[in-house]
């Protein structure tokens, strides 16, 4: 599908089997070799300074290929939230069952977080450790989602995205020069607080919303990766330009990184590593994002007064 519909440059699949009954005896997949190295075991190896991969120079270009594919994916829209399936025509690609619930395809984004806010549930109980603090927090992610989300497009179009895509699925040259990316698992068409997402292992990892750790080695790691989500961000919004132009509702997702939607799902992703430390922080997070959601319709309540007034 990507090969299709974009340019991002993915390796040729000759021929796979997924049903363990094959002549094999187990699934198995036939794929083109790239000949280079995953970005993120490239940098170790080189010894790069610490957030570069390869020289400043490397390092800018290979982030501005991150977000010209990630921009690139996301410009295949659809009307339901799934994962991606072949259809029964050549060359046709329909949204089904996606692999984390089990479950989908989806018609709105309401109906896609209240069967994750279950999944999650069901996940942590079935880890025989259902009493971790934070244990309510699914259940006030759907309701916080709901409120903060994009309401305007719970029907969508929903656009594609890598839950999966980072440095530690990019192959790269020794220039790191992007060559294919990989493992594409996590491919779903989804929300756009789910789109908004930074790669993964790039050195660009988003504090939780509004919290500072009192630890000085997370304070320092926090300052020291903050000029990188700017500057990601700026080459996203680049990337939409070139690809859409001014034309107004191209339905990009650069301004929606760092959002309040976009942090209340980077919560529902943690609280799936199950731990009762980071758990608690997102409660503190989500606390307060009930507190002010309280307020929004006095707020908005208020707006109308004041403008029926002048």
């Amino acid at each position: 599908m990507c090969r299709a519909n974009t340019r991002i440059p993915v390796p040729s699949i000759y021929h796979y089997n997924v049903s363990p009954a094959n002549d094999f005896g187990a699934p198995y997949i036939i794929m083109e070799y790239v000949d280079g190295n995953v970005a993120s075991e490239l940098r170790e190896t080189k010894g790069c300074a610490l957030g570069l991969f390869g020289t400043a120079e490397q390092d800018r270009r290979f982030r501005q290929q991150m977000a010209n594919i990630q921009v690139q994916l996301a410009s295949c829209r659809f009307d339901q939230i799934g994962a991606i399936h072949e259809g029964t025509e050549d060359g046709e690609f329909v949204i089904g069952r996606e692999l984390v619930t089990g479950r989908g395809p989806w018609s709105s984004a309401s109906a896609y977080y209240a069967d994750l806010m279950k999944h999650v549930i069901n996940a942590c109980v079935q880890d025989a450790r259902p009493a971790i603090p934070g244990f309510s927090l699914p259940i006030i992610f759907e309701y916080l989602i709901g409120i903060y989300g994009d309401s305007h497009n719970n029907h969508g179009p929903f656009a594609l995205t890598n839950r999966d895509y980072g440095a530690h699925n990019i192959i790269v040259n020794d220039e790191f020069k992007i060559l294919a990316v990989i493992d594409f698992d996590g491919v779903i068409a989804a929300p756009v607080e789910i789109v908004a997402q930074y790669p993964l292992h790039a050195f660009m990892n988003v504090p939780p919303l509004g919290y500072v750790s009192p630890k000085p080695a997370v304070i320092q790691r926090v300052e020291f990766e903050k000029p990188k989500l700017t500057e990601y961000q700026q080459l996203l919004k680049d990337a939409e330009k070139r690809l859409y132009g001014d034309k107004a509702g191209h339905l990009g997702f650069a301004d929606s990184l760092l959002s309040t939607p976009a942090s209340i799902y980077q919560g529902i992703m943690d609280y799936q590593e199950h731990s009762g430390t980071r758990n608690m922080v997102w409660m503190e997070i989500y606390s307060e994002l009930l507190r002010r959601s309280v307020d929004m319709p006095r707020l908005s309540s208020c707006r109308s007064i004041c403008r029926g007034s002048t």
